[in-house]
């Protein structure tokens, strides 16, 4: 009975402590400004989806065990990393903007009689 009582115990106490939940903040920035409105998603032992505050600040709890971290914000650069909660996270996620170049492409139309040419066989015939 002792030993039935006890190995209860220890898996209740592992149960609790692999699904213990610690706090993780952090903020959103680019430079010296904050990002607002960065969608995160938290994919690993339980998948998360938040969106930053309008200060580019965030808070959630999470379940120990690592995670990969994306962040998406419109133009921004996409930001990945691979987090563990095992205590307390404190995150900067350090955004780069998108920048807005153009390269320079050529566009030329070419037409071949031939391909015209290969069609007319079949031309007015119905399945």
């Amino acid at each position: 009975m002792r030993t039935s009582l006890a190995a209860i115990l220890i898996l209740v106490s592992s149960w609790c402590c692999a699904t213990e939940e610690f706090p993780v903040r952090g903020m959103t920035i680019c430079g010296d400004e904050a990002i607002p409105s960065v969608e995160l998603k938290f994919i690993g032992a339980n998948n998360i989806e938040i969106e930053s505050a309008s200060d580019g600040s965030f808070e959630l709890r999470m379940i120990a065990g690592e995670y990969t971290l994306f962040a998406f914000a419109e133009g921004y650069n996409f930001y990945t990393e691979v987090i563990q909660v095992r205590s307390a996270v404190d995150l900067v996620i350090e955004m780069s903007a998108l920048e807005e170049t153009l390269s320079e492409a050529i566009v030329t139309i070419k037409h071949l009689a031939s391909e015209m040419d290969f069609l007319r066989p079949v031309e007015g015939t119905a399945i």
